[in-house]
């Protein structure tokens, strides 16, 4: 067996300690966001977000289900595009028999650089559905312009 074969690597690690007795204990809390599940807290405190690009504009669509549109804060500084938004729920209910209160909150902040050829001026934003959708056009000489070859 060479060197190499004989260095487990962290996933094996893992692999092992999940094979142990106990396992079925600590595997619960593998992709809880608490004790460093990363699947489950990127799902959970970061919106989703697409970016596409056609000829005429950059188009960035984020996922903010439960968020107010009043609490969501698009800017743009030193070409760079910023999305912050925070959330504040809380639910009370009191019956002859129980009393129930519960709060969470929450916020989060995604930046992203821009590419030198888009108009910062004149973005636009829309929310609907829990779907912020923001549109960011080209400048028209990033457009390119189609320069004729004469024949001489």
């Amino acid at each position: 067996m060479t060197h190499d074969e004989k260095r487990m690597t962290v996933r094996d690690e893992m692999d092992r300690f999940f094979d142990d007795p106990f396992a079925p204990f600590f595997k619960p809390f593998f992709n809880d966001p608490f004790f460093g599940g990363r699947k489950a807290f990127v799902s959970s405190a970061f919106p989703l977000i697409d970016v596409s690009e056609n000829e005429k504009e950059l188009k960035v669509v984020a996922d903010i289900p439960g968020y107010d549109p009043k609490e969501v804060d698009v800017e743009v500084k030193d070409n760079v595009l910023t999305i912050s938004g925070k959330k504040e729920h809380e639910i009370e209910e009191k019956g002859k028999k129980f009393y129930r209160k519960e709060r969470s909150s929450g916020s989060f902040t995604r930046s992203f650089a821009l590419p030198y050829y888009t108009d910062a001026e004149s973005i636009e934003c829309s929310a609907k559905n829990g779907t912020l959708t923001v549109v960011i056009p080209k400048k028209a000489e990033a457009k390119g312009k189609k320069i004729a070859v004469k024949v001489k």
